[in-house]
């Protein structure tokens, strides 16, 4: 999330067991806490997995940066109509360009290592959204 002075990664914990509103809800005191300076160092450590969304400044893809000691980072672009294959003829859908960012699994736990970069396009209905500025970026923390 954009700060004052730069970008913050504040971690949701125990987010695989969480629904959509409780990530959101965490999500907006965390930024609230980082855009007043009152996050806790608890609150940007121990992650596991970062999301990074741009879409909402309209970058189509990029490669985020992967944050150590953490096993990925998944970045998010903006939702565009494209031109894609509907029962063999073209059509129009939207769609998002999602690249992400692997340490490899032999070095999830060391700071420094060799990453895999894999890139995709989803259809925005099979991810069930609806906007393309509601993550912004968070990282997630198995308990």
């Amino acid at each position: 999330m954009a700060v004052n002075d730069g970008v913050v990664a504040a971690v949701i914990p125990g987010a695989q067991a969480k629904n959509l509103g409780e990530i959101a809800a965490l999500r907006h005191d965390l930024t609230e806490r980082a855009r007043s300076g009152k996050l806790r160092p608890a609150d940007i450590a121990g992650a596991t997995f970062t999301i990074s969304n741009l879409g909402m400044y309209k970058v189509d893809a990029f490669s985020a940066i992967i944050n150590p000691p953490q096993a990925a980072i998944l970045a998010v672009g903006r939702i565009t109509d494209r031109v894609v294959p509907v029962d063999g003829k073209p059509g129009i859908r939207p769609m998002m360009t999602m690249t992400s960012v692997e340490r490899p699994p032999g070095r999830r736990r060391r700071a420094r290592g060799n990453f895999s970069q894999r890139s995709g396009r989803c259809d925005t209905k099979t991810l069930g959204s609806g906007s393309d500025d509601t993550l912004g970026a968070l990282a997630l923390k198995e308990d």
